[in-house]
Formats: C-alpha cells, structure tokens, sequence
C-alpha cells in the first residue's frame, strides 16, 4: 500500500486460482482493516497478475469498486526492454519488478525472482 510515492505496507496472499472477485474484495479488506483503512477508500488497485482467472477477478473488482480504471495487457510499452526469444513469455510480474527496480534503483540492476514451485509427492 502507498500513499502516494512512499511505501506504507505490504501483504502477500496465498495464490487460490477460483477466488472469486467478492473473496479478493473480502481478503483484501480485511488486511487494509488492519491499518484502519477500508477498500472504497483506495484511489486505485494495481496488479501484477500472470494468472488470467485471478486477474480477471481483479478487473471484475476494480470495476465495481472504483469507476475509473485502466487495465494493462501484454504488449503494453513500459520502456523495459526484453532481451529474450519469446517477449510474450515474460510475466506481468517479471517487468513489473524490472521497471520498479531500474525507476527506484537506476541502472544496471538485478533483479531475483523466485518462485515456489510445488514438489511433487510421487
């Protein structure tokens, strides 16, 4: 959570592809609850999302909560350029790190993003 440039807090969710947008709405209340601030005081809700069932559920919510939005989808122009085979391939998540980091940080900068693959029980 921001206000305005500064960083006042942050959350992390278990990723639950079904969630539903009124789950989101109720999940993410009750974290803001804790800072004494409720959803429909919020200017705006950005997300990252490279899992299309959810990030629809984010579009769903934000367009019910507040009445302007802009929704941001792959080819978008960032700035950040991708030195990969396959740009399309590169998450949501991944650029949105990379462009925070270089505007905070400057260049160069590396960036590690790890992800918890599940371990397979067989």
């Amino acid at each position: 959570m921001y206000e305005n440039a500064k960083l006042l807090r942050t959350w992390r969710l278990a990723t639950v592809h079904d969630r539903t947008e009124d789950e989101l709405a109720v999940s993410i209340d009750g974290l803001l609850d804790q800072q004494d601030l409720a959803l429909g005081e919020l200017d705006a809700l950005v997300v990252g999302s490279v899992v299309p069932s959810l990030t629809q559920a984010f579009t769903r919510l934000a367009s019910v909560t507040w009445s302007a939005r802009r929704h941001h989808r792959a080819g978008i122009k960032t700035g950040v350029r991708l030195r990969v085979d396959n740009p399309s391939e590169v998450g949501a998540d991944r650029i949105a790190n990379t462009l925070a980091a270089h505007r905070r940080y400057g260049g160069p900068v590396v960036i590690v993003d790890f992800v918890r693959r599940p371990t397979s029980t067989s």
